[in-house]
């Protein structure tokens, strides 16, 4: 049913979210920075802008990119606080 459906996107969004942290912490630990990560996600929403009008089902579950991105930079912003 739509409700089940709409629970279970929501609880993979925030799944995402936390992977996407996890990534993020292991890039700059690396000292390779965010930047491929948010590229990532740049490069597979203009792919999937030009599908012409149909969401790939694995969209439904997954944050908009700008959320995702933006979320990404604000634990950079709350790590770069946190430096001495």
């Amino acid at each position: 049913n739509g409700l089940t459906t709409l629970l279970a996107a929501r609880l993979s969004r925030g799944d995402e979210y936390e992977a996407d942290a996890y990534a993020a912490a292991l890039l700059t630990k690396a000292g390779i920075g965010t930047a491929p990560q948010k590229s990532l996600f740049e490069k597979l929403e203009a792919l999937t802008n030009g599908a012409g009008g149909t969401m790939p089902a694995w969209l439904l579950s997954h944050p908009k990119t700008a959320e995702r991105i933006a979320a990404i930079e604000k634990l950079e912003s709350r790590w770069h606080q946190s430096l001495p």
